[in-house]
């Protein structure tokens, strides 16, 4: 466990309640936007519903096969570079979204979201690095509030 202790530590789990929301909202913002710009690009809803089911799935796939390597990684150099790593990541997803000119690029897009946006489990293990153990099942309802 870290030792931190006040303002620090206040700052610390801001910081992860912050992020977690970001990934949340990320889904929201994704579910209503994404099929009527995959619309777009395939000129029919029935061409686009199994697009974005395929996209979905795609999405969901890089988060099950990146999650224990994101994890080993926020092990390995520490829990917010990896955490940022993730925000960057949706970033990413965002601006690919808004500029891309076919498939491709909303596919590349999703695959770069998923993989870093794996990012659920680095949260939970810093709030537990940075929480006493006394604390940690008020800081692990915090995380799951703020999911």
């Amino acid at each position: 466990m870290l030792a931190i202790t006040g303002s620090r530590r206040k700052a610390a789990i801001a910081f992860i309640l912050v992020t977690a929301a970001l990934d949340i909202v990320a889904m929201g913002i994704i579910i209503p936007v994404l099929p009527p710009l995959i619309e777009e690009f395939a000129g029919s809803q029935a061409e686009a519903g199994w697009i974005n089911g395929v996209f979905v799935a795609l999405w969901a796939g890089m988060q099950f096969f990146f999650s224990p390597i994101i994890g080993s990684l926020s092990d390995q150099h520490g829990r917010r570079p990896v955490i940022l790593l993730s925000t960057v990541g949706l970033s990413i997803d965002y601006v690919l979204m808004a500029v891309a000119p076919n498939l491709w690029w909303l596919a590349l897009g999703r695959i770069i979201a998923g993989v870093t946006s794996s990012s659920f489990t680095t949260v939970f293990a810093y709030m537990a690095d940075i929480t006493p153990p006394e604390g940690r099942a008020k800081a692990y309802g915090l995380s799951g509030a703020a999911f």
